[in-house]
């Protein structure tokens, strides 16, 4: 198991600035610099956010080398190709920049994308789990065209009001069984699913259906409001338990932080809420592997880190 964090692509392409509206650079600082940080924190993947599942244009390039030059590796947060018309078009021929997908192999990268399902509000949920699952095959099938080995992850979403496949263990699952484990996969957004639980929505343990084909892992904590995306409280017994249930399951993958400071209100310290988060979940990562039969490697506990 390894530590990431995500980061807005424009943060790490340094364009994040200006606009009116408070960018990462503003909690974090420059780009490089943070890296090192984290890297020190002991992250060692970013996932980037904003990431065109389609062009895979220079602007993923550069951040990719960004990353690469940190010495980190990373994951893709994305979208789904929007209509039968963008699917068709990555089905039919190649629309991807040669230069990123010659330093993906070149790197030997298999990293994961993430994805959400369709969710529409007044569509019927199986005509989004058809829809989503067509998307899904599209994309696919275009990364088996230009030979690139990643692995999509689709996320489970909170309930916001509106009900749809992506919102439930049930309706992820019924897209699961239309689509190859070996491609497609489950991201456990374990904030999300928290959220969802406290709304009456969803059971507090997922079915054992969903667990066995989680490949990727969103952490996060909630605000006393029940916001989501917040940094990691001293005591998470959600995370605490998913975490545990998914080393028993065998998952030996990221647990990525998707933090947002920009719901905090509170800029002055939110690099130092990321980072003391970083060393919580290595915390929880090693306190949740004691007393395993089948021990798993983890995130170390970092040294002096008793207090976070």
């Amino acid at each position: 198991m390894s530590a990431g964090l995500s980061l807005p692509i424009h943060y790490l392409l340094g364009a994040d600035k200006g606009g009116g509206k408070p960018g990462f650079s503003q909690w974090a600082g420059e780009p490089d610099a943070f890296l090192g940080e984290l890297k020190q924190h002991g992250v060692s993947t970013i996932e980037i956010q904003g990431v065109d599942p389609v062009s895979f244009d220079g602007s993923l390039l550069t951040a990719m080398r960004r990353i690469a030059r940190a010495e980190m590796g990373f994951t893709f947060h994305s979208h789904l190709p929007a209509g039968s018309g963008q699917a068709s078009r990555l089905c039919r021929g190649p629309v991807r920049s040669p230069a990123t997908i010659a330093f993906l192999k070149e790197l030997g990268a298999s990293p994961i994308m993430v994805v959400h399902a369709f969710q529409t509000a007044g569509v019927k949920p199986e005509a989004l789990v058809k829809s989503s699952v067509q998307s899904l095959r599209a994309l696919v099938v275009s990364f088996r065209r230009d030979s690139l080995p990643i692995r999509v992850a689709v996320e489970i979403n909170r309930y916001h009001g509106t009900d749809g496949p992506g919102v439930t263990y049930d309706g992820l699952i019924q897209i699961g069984k239309q689509c190859s484990d070996d491609e497609v996969g489950f991201c456990w957004d374990m904030g999300h699913t928290q959220s969802s639980v406290f709304q009456g929505k969803l059971p507090s343990a997922p079915p054992s259906d969903f667990v066995s084909r989680v490949i990727h892992v969103h952490v996060h904590d909630l605000s006393p409001e029940g916001d989501t995306h917040w940094p990691l409280a001293a005591n998470c017994p959600h995370l605490e338990a998913g975490i545990r249930r998914l080393n028993v399951s065998g998952y030996t993958g990221i647990f990525n932080l998707e933090l947002y400071p920009s719901r905090w209100g509170d800029a002055e310290r939110a690099k130092d809420a990321i980072l003391r988060s970083v060393l919580r979940l290595g915390i929880i990562c090693h306190e949740t592997t004691k007393g395993l039969k089948r021990r798993t490697p983890g995130i170390v506990k970092p040294a002096g880190a008793g207090d976070v």
